[in-house]
Parts: structure tokens; sequence; C-alpha cells
């Protein structure tokens, strides 16, 4: 299954942890000789403060906005200018992230030196042809209608666009957003803003609703989650409300009621 969604910075582990977590990935990059970007995942405890190693990801991740957001680095772009030779101190983002001049072209040491925390919140969310009403099954078909519209505080991309659509031998994901905030809170209303402006019409099935539903379920919105929560939420077969079918006729009803009122004045 796809991952549905990201957000950063860590908001339930302690900055020492956190520290430990960067020296520990930056060890593990040494002592395999790795050059390039890349990303370390750990599962983190928290009864206990402890952390243990996931997996390393050996290329930049598809959710590297939500750091680039958060961090005011240009990923991407510092992997260019990394090709280029161009040492990772006098990168200008870099410099601004260890809250060095980007004027100057004294060299510092990162590994030693303490860099700026992170800017406001970030939630991604990711949307897939997936049916969340049986157990998150892919599914396919055509797409007539898509419709998207970036905002300040969101961002986002799709794959396919109205008249294209998702095969059966495609990955499920098709879209990713990244909505911004001050705070978690914020960033929340701001997806959840996104997320209702989103128009997906076609044979598949979307995890859209589902993810509106699941962004102010109480768990979510006191970051309450953990690595069982939404397999426990897929068991107890939670479901997003179903729309209210006379809401439809009513507004049909003021749709003909309109036409009708101009063709009078005309």
């Amino acid at each position: 299954h796809q991952k549905i969604v990201e957000e950063g910075p860590v908001t339930v582990a302690s900055q020492e942890s956190l520290r430990e977590m960067e020296i520990a990935a930056c060890n593990l990059a040494r002592s395999v000789g790795y050059v390039g970007a890349a990303t370390v995942e750990y599962l983190y405890l928290l009864d206990t403060n402890e952390f243990c190693f996931l997996e390393l990801n050996p290329r930049l991740q598809v959710e590297h906005p939500v750091t680039e957001w958060i961090s005011g680095v240009n990923i991407p772009s510092c992997q260019v200018m990394i090709g280029m030779g161009i040492p990772l101190w006098r990168i200008p983002d870099i410099r601004r992230l260890y809250k060095k001049s980007v004027k100057e072209d004294t060299y510092f040491d990162l590994a030693t030196e303490e860099k700026g925390g992170p800017s406001g919140h970030v939630v991604a969310v990711r949307i897939t042809s997936e049916d969340a009403g049986d157990g998150f099954k892919p599914t396919s078909g055509s797409i007539d209608e898509l419709s998207f519209r970036s905002t300040p505080d969101v961002w986002g991309y799709f794959s396919v666009k109205g008249g294209g659509g998702v095969h059966e031998y495609a990955d499920s994901q098709f879209g990713h957003l990244f909505a911004k905030g001050e705070t978690r809170t914020e960033a929340i209303k701001h997806m959840l803003v996104a997320l209702a402006d989103i128009k997906i019409r076609g044979e598949i099935r979307t995890t859209v609703d589902y993810l509106i539903d699941m962004l102010q379920c109480p768990g979510f919105v006191n970051n309450e989650v953990s690595t069982s929560w939404l397999d426990e939420r897929i068991e107890a077969q939670v479901k997003p409300d179903a729309p209210v079918w006379y809401l439809a006729v009513i507004g049909a009803c003021v749709c003909k009621a309109h036409h009708v009122l101009q063709g009078r004045m005309a």
C-alpha cells in the first residue's frame, strides 16, 4: 500500500533524540562510503524515547517538498550544484540553514555547526486510485475530469489530467499535495480546504473523501497516530459519511430556477 500522509517537522520526539538520529544517519552513510542524497528512516518509541533503524533510501524522497518547505532548502537544486563540484558549505540555501551569510565564502564544518530550526509545519497527502472503502484496493480506469489549483499555502502536482486515466499496471499514486502553515493545526486546515476543492470524475476511486474525514478525526488532530493506527481504522471499517443525497436535488433546483429567471429577464 501507499503511504497516505507525511508531515514535518517531528513533533513527538525530543530535540536530543532528533540530534542522535541525525548523527546516526551521517555515521551510517560514512560507514558504507555513501555519497549523494538519501533518506534514513527510523521507528520512534514514544513510551521509552528510543528509536530504531528502519531503512535508508538511496535517492531523493517523493515527499521531499515537506523537508524543503520547513528548511528553506531546495534539495534538487543542491544536488545539481554538488554535481557541478560546489561543496555544501558554499551553497546559499545550506548557508542560510546554518545561519551563515550568503555574501561570505568562509568554510564551516556541517558536522559540528548548529543549524537553524524548522519553519512552520507541512502536511502532505498522496492522492491514489485506491478504494478506501474496500481496504484500499487499487482501481483503474479513465479520468474524465481532474481539477486542482495551487495556492500560496498549498502546492500539488498530478501525473495525469482529464481525458487520461490510470491503467492496471500503473502505480496507484497519481497526485501529491503539500500544505504549509505556521502550526500543524493551520497546515491541516489549509490541506482540508485544498482537498475539498479537488474535482476528480471518472471510473477510478480515489482517497480524497477518506483523507478529508481522516484529517478531521480526533486521533489525527491530536497527533496520536502510530504504525498500527491506520490498520485499526481499516479493520473497524471507518468510512467517511456519504454525501446527503437531497443536497444534489436542492442544487439542481436552484440552478434550474436561476436559468428560468435569467430567461425571463432577457
